[in-house]
């Protein structure tokens, strides 16, 4: 049985896993240096919230077919002119 949520989830942790194989040798030569506190409170707010849009999409194609998530997800990103 195919699960989409699954699937993203562990496609997002290969990803992660991959990142952290490739910044430790990086680490030990001394490389890397890491932002300030503020920097990465800028940078981790918005990749929370395309966290919850992706997670949320997957929840809602659970109800939808794709035709019909396209057709919702475009009219409610389209602005009518005045």
């Amino acid at each position: 049985m195919f699960s989409q949520t699954t699937t993203k989830n562990l496609i997002a942790s290969f990803q992660f896993l991959f990142s952290v194989a490739f910044l430790i040798p990086e680490m030990w030569r001394g490389a890397v240096h890491f932002p300030p506190k503020k920097t990465l409170v800028f940078f981790s707010l918005p990749a929370f919230l395309y966290f919850i849009s992706n997670n949320t999409a997957v929840h809602v194609q659970v109800y939808l077919d794709p035709a019909s998530f396209q057709v919702r997800t475009l009219n409610s990103s389209y602005k009518k002119r005045s």
